[in-house]
């Protein structure tokens, strides 16, 4: 908690010094970063408050001003068990932006934890045609699109080849192969 101390207190500085606040690009840099660190340190009230109070400078703005305000607001819904109010945001990340595969990724990801299955695997599926393969998160996340539909004769195969490939190129990533092990 110190460095969010730390971190608070160095913002509060700039701002006193700043007579045109969030109009100020410098300040609005620093904000949205002071919001990622209380993204990263789960203070995620202070966080939401400051998001709440940079949007209409952020949209006002343009790129990638907006898109930046959009991603790390869904982040942050995401963070709070609010993934309904992360699809929308995410969505205008995808239209404000190029085709990009985490953003499809992400699109997916929050889908299917809405339980709109088929919504997701055309995320995910349009992120592996993006990347012009299935490599093993694209294989883990349709397959657990799989999965949760109880369509397991397709889920364990693609599940099982997500493992190996997961295995074989990151076989130290603890964290990931338990997941996968557990899916």
């Amino acid at each position: 908690m110190r460095l969010v101390q730390e971190c608070e207190a160095d913002f509060a500085r700039m701002m006193a010094k700043e007579p045109h606040g969030f109009r100020s690009p410098v300040i609005l840099a620093a904000s949205m970063d002071l919001a990622v660190v209380y993204l990263k340190n789960y203070a995620l009230d202070k966080a939401d408050a400051l998001y709440t109070h940079m949007e209409p400078f952020c949209l006002s703005r343009g790129l990638p001003w907006d898109v930046k305000w959009f991603q790390d607001c869904a982040t942050l819904r995401c963070k709070q068990n609010r993934q309904a109010e992360a699809a929308p945001l995410l969505e205008e990340v995808a239209k404000r932006t190029p085709p990009h595969e985490a953003t499809l990724r992400n699109l997916g990801t929050v889908y299917n934890q809405l339980r709109q299955f088929d919504k997701a695997k055309v995320y995910f599926e349009a992120a592996a045609e993006l990347l012009g393969r299935t490599d093993k998160e694209d294989l883990w996340n349709i397959g657990l699109v799989h999965k949760n539909k109880k369509e397991y004769d397709k889920a364990a195969p693609m599940l099982e080849q997500a493992l190996a490939q997961w295995i074989e190129d990151d076989p130290g990533d603890d964290v990931t192969l338990a997941k996968l092990y557990d899916s």
